[in-house]
């Protein structure tokens, strides 16, 4: 009996070793958005305020995103106000993936938000309503309820959804939290309190809550530029970090929302993204830390969504996870590229697209004899698909010399199987996306 069971227990140990290696089964994370085997990253957003449907994109670098399912959404939220606002989506603890997203209709006349459900973030389940001025008593005056997320307490086995309330009280949106063992079920909830420690509450909106390794504490990023620390665990409350003056400490110059934060695979660099959409930026921002401490905004130039997208999410997927949303959302399209010698330019070539639009990003590095880069350029390019072929041209600055050793370009579009054309290959078809 005991050899029985034995043998039983290390067949079922070498299973759970080829699902984890497969990606299908995920131990338990500390951060949401982290994949130890991430392969892809899923960016889930809506488009506009007349457009808060769920759209997917795709990434394999973390900087460079191209939208899926030849730009229609993946999602619609079918009861209340139909609308899907702020999408965050993150794996819970039951084998499910989760989405949660605001129901708004106005600013201040709909406390609602929606939860559904998915075993492979394609199918998703008739979504839960949350009406917050009516379903829980600590919020009963409720005008606003934006941006939901959820975390796993560890300490408390349960799961706790976070977002901004406003109370119609004259304290402003800010950042509320309750718990539940079942995200699902409203009997199974906590009422909702208040979040930070301290008394600046207005204006706390859009947390997203990441372990911060270098300081061994937990961290929220909240109102797209701000941060507030808890070092006694993810359900204790936060304190606003401010330096030495009393003033907040900011990550970003510019005016954001909608924080969420990532890490890159194979890499110690996280990407903290923000919608800056309706303030002066204009456009998503992007921000690299590789130490919690220090934080570097990036130019426009070293990232790219190929749509202008809202307040969103990204996901780190597995190959496993990669392969189900290709399988499902991904357009077939033939793509290669081509260098011109003549011209010195670098073409992104759609061969027999099936797809309304062609579009996405290319980029290519120019590198000398001795191995130097000596130039970088990138363009974003929606072209016309389907039964013509479309081309995305860039003309380079540098010229590769007459006699090559090492020189090259090395091209890629949307981030995906770089190619590498020396000059013997001019006008040579290269690669493909």
């Amino acid at each position: 009996m005991k050899k029985k069971n034995l043998k039983l227990a290390t067949m079922l140990l070498l299973a759970l070793v080829m699902l984890l290696q497969l990606g299908l089964v995920a131990l338990p994370n500390v951060n949401n958005s982290d994949n130890p085997a991430s392969e892809g990253y899923l960016f889930a957003h809506f488009l506009s305020d007349e457009d808060t449907r769920v759209y997917y994109s795709l990434s394999y670098d973390g900087y460079h995103f191209r939208i899926l399912n030849n730009r229609n959404h993946v999602f619609r939220n079918p009861i209340g106000f139909n609308q899907s606002r702020d999408p965050f989506i993150f794996r819970g603890e039951d084998g499910h993936y989760y989405m949660m997203a605001t129901d708004l209709r106005g600013w201040n006349s709909n406390p609602r938000i929606i939860i559904t459900r998915s075993i492979d973030l394609v199918n998703w389940e008739t979504p839960v309503q949350f009406i917050y001025n009516e379903d829980f008593a600590t919020t009963r005056t409720a005008t606003r309820a934006w941006a939901p997320q959820a975390i796993w307490v560890p300490e408390r086995q349960q799961y706790m959804l976070y977002l901004s309330i406003d109370l119609n009280d004259g304290g402003g949106t800010v950042l509320w939290r309750h718990y539940t063992s079942d995200l699902m079920d409203k009997s199974k909830y906590t009422q909702p309190e208040r979040m930070l420690a301290d008394h600046e509450q207005n204006g706390t909106i859009d947390g997203d809550i990441y372990y911060d390794p270098f300081g061994e504490r937990w961290i929220m990023f909240y109102s797209g530029q701000y941060i507030a620390v808890s070092d006694s665990g993810i359900g204790s409350n936060y304190t606003i970090l401010r330096h030495e003056d009393g003033t907040r400490f900011t990550i970003s110059p510019y005016r954001l929302e909608g924080t969420h934060i990532y890490k890159l695979k194979d890499q110690e660099k996280w990407i903290i993204a923000a919608d800056g959409t309706a303030f002066e930026l204009r456009r998503y921002s992007v921000i690299e830390t590789e130490d919690f401490k220090t934080f570097r905004t990036l130019d426009a130039s070293e990232y790219s969504f190929g749509v202008r997208p809202r307040h969103g999410y990204v996901l780190s997927l597995s190959e496993a996870e990669t392969s189900i949303i290709k399988a499902a959302y991904d357009t077939p399209q033939e793509t290669v590229i081509v260098f011109n010698d003549f011209s010195n330019t670098v073409s992104a070539v759609s061969v027999n697209n099936t797809a309304d639009k062609f579009y996405g990003t290319l980029v290519a590095e120019v590198y000398d004899n001795e191995g130097n880069l000596i130039e970088t350029k990138k363009t974003d390019f929606t072209v016309a698909g389907q039964s013509r072929t479309g081309v995305m041209s860039m003309r380079l600055d540098s010229n590769l010399p007459e006699q090559t050793v090492n020189a090259r370009i090395v091209a890629d579009i949307n981030g995906n199987r770089p190619v590498s054309i020396q000059k013997a290959d001019a006008n040579r078809v290269s690669g493909g996306s």
